[in-house]
């Protein structure tokens, strides 16, 4: 349980303030960084990056981006 403190200036209610909104900001900031790390993480080129698609598609770039733009298309297909 928290205990309510006890202030003795506007000075120290100021302070606290303001830590609490940085550590808002911080927090915001985290989880903005999280899911854009997380969608970049779900795209269809790193989902298939350790399967067996990735060895066979290994060097060449112009098929990994064909092959992303297929699996795009028939997610977008499917979800409808």
């Amino acid at each position: 349980m928290m205990k309510n403190k006890i202030y003795r200036s506007f000075e120290e209610i100021d302070t606290d303030l303001r830590i609490l909104r940085l550590e808002k900001e911080i927090d915001r900031l985290s989880l903005t960084q999280q899911v854009s790390a997380s969608v970049e993480s779900l795209t269809p080129k790193n989902l298939l990056g350790g399967t067996w698609l990735s060895v066979l598609f290994k060097g060449n770039r112009w098929v990994n981006v064909l092959l992303e733009f297929g699996l795009g298309f028939l997610l977008r297909r499917l979800r409808r």
